[in-house]
């Protein structure tokens, strides 16, 4: 049973919101993980159960020691998958891609939270992509969540319209945008304590894909888009399957809904952002587990060395990350995990996508030979890119550097 702050509701929502009370099909999402639904739950219980306790389940064996301590490493359990040169996923790139020709590009993407000021900002720009950040850029309030998916749900539709208090109008009215928005959800982890199912959180990730699915596959089918979606914080193959177990379950759902002839299940794009240091070993297994709705892989290197941090730290007391003012170092070490993710993209068809830029231009640059170093710099950073076909930037002020 579905309780919704602690009101129980079974087919629909006992709420006066109409942006939860519209889509009848979010319960049956949340529902998902019920007892009732026992393929999806324990894929979801062992996935999520994995990861908050830390526990040695079979996947996790081979890169623990005798003494629990973690040794990086290949899985002996899926060598001839890795050695396998068959498979691709199945929304690759090449001469017969079949992944849709505006997601099969170089990728320039922004990121930011999902309010109406940074939504006209990126989608008024010129930038390829914006990602809506439901995850690191957003609260866990209900309010949040669901004033951030109204904004993302307008801007898709084109209807976004938001003066704020200081009577400064943000506006998509007339604008015909190139950009596609995207949404990274929450990590799998992640509980939404709004929404119980059998007396437990539901997993927030959940919660975010319905509402977003539900409200905005038909105005993105009609502007020849489609549903796309990041996963972070992934770890292991068992997450990536689950993963493509519950999309496909939620597009069932939803064609249920609307009509086999309005809904094709494998709708869905996919990008699987590997930040962390065991889902660098599992690169392959991760786009296999996902090969159904995967389009490529993106690098996150901020939260990769904090992972690595996070696994050795406390465990190796003479373990020391590479220091920042050892340039040398620390580009070797970032350059073997990029080349690594982008090999392995390459290999099975999916697009590698680059990490985050964290460069922002100087505001006030006092003359042209000032700004073409400053430019120099920039574009120095991102041909070192690796061979990406894409990256992240953090300021809109980067995009015209970005076509190199």
């Amino acid at each position: 049973m579905l309780y919704w702050r602690t009101v129980k509701v079974s087919d629909s929502f006992i709420s006066s919101d109409p942006f939860l009370v519209s889509p009848p099909f979010l319960p049956s999402v949340c529902l998902l993980v019920s007892v009732k639904r026992a393929s999806i739950a324990a894929a979801a219980r062992s996935a999520v159960a994995a990861t908050r306790s830390g526990a040695a389940t079979p996947a996790l064996k081979d890169v623990r020691l005798a003494d629990g301590s973690i040794a990086l490493g290949f899985r002996s359990d899926t060598a001839q998958l890795r050695e396998n040169p068959d498979w691709r996923v199945s929304k690759h790139t090449g001469s017969d891609s079949t992944i849709p020709a505006k997601y099969n590009r170089f990728q320039d993407t922004m990121t930011g939270p999902p309010t109406p000021q940074a939504l006209v900002s990126a989608l008024t720009s010129g930038i390829s992509f914006y990602m809506a950040d439901f995850e690191d850029s957003n609260t866990v309030a209900l309010e949040s969540l669901l004033d951030g998916m109204r904004w993302v749900t307008a801007a898709n539709t084109g209807k976004l319209d938001f003066t704020d208090r200081d009577s400064k109008r943000y506006s998509l009215a007339g604008v015909e945008t190139t950009t596609e928005v995207s949404v990274r959800f929450e990590g799998l982890h992640l509980p939404n304590a709004h929404f119980l199912v059998d007396g437990y959180a539901v997993p927030a990730h959940l919660v975010t894909i319905a509402l977003y699915l539900w409200h905005n596959w038909a105005p993105l089918k009609q502007r020849g888009s489609a549903p796309v979606f990041y996963i972070p914080k992934l770890e292991r193959m068992e997450e990536g399957g689950y993963m493509n177990l519950l999309y496909g379950e939620a597009e069932r759902l939803l064609q249920s809904r609307v009509g086999v002839s309005q809904y094709r299940v494998g709708t869905i794009v996919t990008y699987v952002i590997i930040e962390n240091a065991l889902a660098v070993f599992e690169q392959e297994e991760l786009l296999y587990a996902l090969k159904e709705y995967a389009a490529g892989c993106n690098t996150g290197w901020h939260d990769y060395m904090a992972s690595i941090g996070a696994l050795f730290g406390g465990e190796i007391p003479t373990f020391h990350m590479p220091p920042k003012s050892n340039l040398t170092i620390v580009r070797d070490y970032l350059e073997a995990y990029q080349v690594g993710i982008v090999s392995v993209c390459k290999k099975r068809g999916a697009l590698p996508i680059g990490g985050m830029s964290g460069m922002v231009p100087p505001l006030h640059m006092s003359d042209d030979k000032e700004v073409e170093l400053v430019e120099g710099k920039i574009r120095e950073q991102f041909t070192a890119d690796f061979w990406s076909q894409g990256m992240c930037i953090s300021s809109l002020s980067l995009l015209s550097l970005t076509d190199l």
